[in-house]
């Protein structure tokens, strides 16, 4: 909400928290999610599931994270796609490729010429 975002990973029954958690806490009963970052780095929009990767728009962040799966765990996230301003989605394609669309146009945004869009990537 305003001071941590996170990737949960879902199960039946758990409780994640809000709004009594944000983040990582030690309440009992409550489930710490699998990554958090600072809201300036992030404001997840979007997840793909891409090339054994999670990709996590990043609308306030501007940027892709690029997360390792590797069965069941995480690796550390990398800021990938730094350029295009705020991402707003992210979807594998039909062709193979990677899909981001970015979001700069409205009044939080610094839009250019080329805004808004969706690019086609390799990861």
């Amino acid at each position: 909400n305003s001071q941590t975002d996170e990737i949960n990973r879902i199960e039946a029954g758990k409780n994640y928290g809000w709004p009594t958690c944000e983040g990582n806490c030690n309440t009992a009963g409550m489930t710490n999610p699998v990554k958090t970052w600072s809201t300036s780095q992030a404001g997840p929009t979007g997840i793909g599931f891409y090339k054994n990767a999670l990709y996590v728009g990043a609308v306030t962040g501007k940027r892709v994270w690029k997360i390792p799966v590797n069965g069941t765990s995480l690796g550390t996230p990398q800021a990938v796609f730094t350029s295009y301003g705020r991402v707003r989605a992210v979807a594998p394609a039909p062709d193979g490729t990677l899909w981001l669309g970015t979001s700069n146009q409205d009044n939080n945004g610094s839009p250019t010429a080329n805004d808004d869009r969706i690019i086609s990537t390799d990861g």
